[in-house]
């Protein structure tokens, strides 16, 4: 095939290759948006020739199990694996130059591995960084420490990047400037004080001045919003069970305006005397919408 054709994959094809063992043929060069989305495959084998696994590609194959990347690939797009659960172990080589954000988010996930010479992205103990490792991007979501300490070097945390992360602590140093929205799903975030950008109080992520809300320990079934809190993270609820937490905020403040928008349970706190606000709440209609 002429280098400069490009054989799209599409979803109507992707849907001709059989159910559980999907063999691509030859001659395609890129597998699609969303070509395989939410299918019930166990095993794909991608062909020498494919350049381009696009955004979602295998979005929600949620019985994923084996998937080769050959050494033709040199683009992984945004959320390409997002969602297989059973995927557990992703192997970068040399020629891949590009990966996109959320690539690799799920919950089965235990190991990343990158090839030495490949120049832009690096892996340590199986987690995923650009090759100076100044971007963490990926953390396997099944890694098996109940602890992180972000390394020094890291000046960045990319979106998504510990989604879904079975991880309790996560310790975050002076040198990281930027974090993605959705970095963090859960966990317990503890900031260097020395930090120019980003302040903890009780395991809750805050930008500096503790204006943003950015994250919270997925188990909380109470969160305090302070009076200083402007904005929200909305992803820090996503999908959860409006009725099995409490907001506790100040009378018109952000945070008793954001639980009202949302018709979450909400306690006031002011002057020491807490009142408590009932809702009628349909968990099924009032559950905070999903990304």
């Amino acid at each position: 095939m002429d280098k400069t054709q490009h054989k799209v994959l599409t979803e109507e094809e992707a849907r001709k290759l059989g159910e559980h063992i999907v063999v691509i043929p030859e001659g395609y060069t890129h597998i699609g948006q969303k070509a395989f989305y939410c299918r019930n495959m166990i095993a794909v084998h991608i062909p020498e020739g494919v350049t381009t696994i696009d955004d979602g590609a295998f979005l929600f194959c949620d019985n994923l199990e084996y998937v080769n990347i050959p050494n033709s690939v040199t683009h992984i797009g945004m959320n390409a694996f997002d969602k297989c659960n059973q995927l557990n172990t992703i192997t970068i080589h040399a020629d891949i130059t590009s990966i996109g954000e959320g690539a690799f988010c799920n919950k089965g996930l235990q190991w990343i591995e990158v090839d030495k010479n490949n120049p832009y992205f690096s892996s340590e103990e199986g987690i995923l960084f650009n090759k100076d490792k100044t971007t963490l991007l990926a953390y396997p979501s099944q890694r098996k420490c109940p602890f992180y300490l972000i390394p020094s070097s890291v000046t960045e945390i990319a979106d998504c990047a510990f989604g879904w992360a079975n991880i309790r602590q996560i310790f975050i140093p002076d040198s990281v400037t930027k974090i993605g929205d959705n970095a963090f799903y859960g966990g317990h975030c503890f900031v260097d004080t020395n930090n120019p950008a980003y302040s903890s109080k009780n395991g809750y992520l805050f930008n500096k001045d503790q204006t943003y809300l950015i994250n919270i320990p997925e188990e909380a079934d109470k969160i305090f919003i302070p009076k200083s809190v402007n904005r929200i993270n909305l992803m820090i609820f996503e999908g959860c069970d409006p009725l099995k937490f409490v907001i506790y905020c100040y009378a018109n403040s952000y945070g008793h305006q954001f639980a009202e928008e949302y018709e979450l349970q909400y306690v006031l706190i002011d002057g020491g005397v807490q009142t408590q606000i009932n809702i009628e709440v349909n968990v099924w209609e009032r559950t905070i919408p999903k990304r």
